[in-house]
């Protein structure tokens, strides 16, 4: 994507929380399909796709979380 930034480097000494505690927050996860640490304005921020079932389909859905306090964090827009 020509949009997109090309990734940067975390600092080392940053401390993570588990992505156990994102998952918990999260209602009715099924399984998880991908976990990627990215940055967001310069925050490290797990971008976690999961299935869920809703109304008896298979939905994947999307959430981002902050890595350093496993708070979950809105979707980005475009404005």
């Amino acid at each position: 994507d020509h949009h997109r930034k090309a990734a940067s480097n975390l600092r080392a000494n940053i401390v993570f929380v588990s992505p156990t505690q994102v998952l918990n927050q999260l209602s009715n996860v099924d399984s998880v399909k991908s976990l990627r640490l990215i940055e967001v304005l310069g925050q490290p921020v797990y971008q976690l796709q999961y299935f869920t079932n809703a109304a008896g389909k298979t939905v994947v859905k999307n959430q981002l979380a902050y890595a350093t306090t496993g708070k979950l964090r809105p979707a980005i827009s475009r404005q």
